[in-house]
């Protein structure tokens, strides 16, 4: 986690646009990784991890504003979802801890989350919603949810409001002490 205060790009537009081309053109507006990810051929997982390609998506992110923690999660989030042999198109959930700051410039304890709508393969920052992590935190003393209550409080607490739905296993990642998460649906075979 980085020590020191870090803005989220909070342009409602600009996460819009990035939204459409997703949805629509399945464009991105940062294409990072250049190369396609290498496929497992074997039921071994062997690290895709690259130094250089990791420093590349911290520095492109960073000029828009994202801090390290969200770039290495994007990066990271690419590397697992981009091989079919380890997880189900667009299957599971990843997610980062770290600190933002809101439009009034306060500055929070949040977990960027896998949104709704966004595949692990083509992570984008856009598709890591940040929410406080306060309010998710205090939802463990309640005695019962519904489901629908728990994405509103989620939807309350973004610190922007035109991001996608975050994971509804936010809750239960924002009580666990890593900083970084992963939850995967694993392909049959994988096994």
């Amino acid at each position: 986690m980085a020590d020191y205060p870090v803005e989220f790009v909070s342009n409602p537009y600009r996460f819009g646009a990035e939204m459409w081309l997703f949805r629509h053109k399945r464009e991105k507006c940062n294409p990072v990784l250049p190369r396609p990810a290498k496929l497992a051929k074997t039921r071994a997982m062997k690290s895709q991890w690259n130094d250089e390609d990791a420093k590349r998506a911290v520095d492109t992110y960073g000029a828009e504003g994202v801090n390290e923690d969200i770039a290495l999660r994007v990066y990271t989030t690419r590397l697992i979802g981009r091989d079919p042999l380890l997880v189900l198109h667009g299957g599971g959930n990843t997610s980062v801890k770290t600190r933002g700051i809101d439009d009034l410039g306060h500055e929070h304890d949040v977990i960027a989350v896998k949104g709704s709508g966004a595949d692990m393969a083509d992570m984008e920052p856009w598709g890591l919603p940040a929410v406080k992590l306060g309010p998710l935190r205090e939802m463990r003393a309640l005695d019962s949810l519904s489901d629908e209550a728990m994405v509103n409080v989620q939807r309350l607490n973004l610190l922007n409001a035109s991001a996608p739905n975050p994971s509804v296993r936010s809750w239960m990642v924002s009580t666990a002490s890593s900083s970084f998460a992963l939850i995967v649906w694993v392909a049959p075979n994988s096994r």
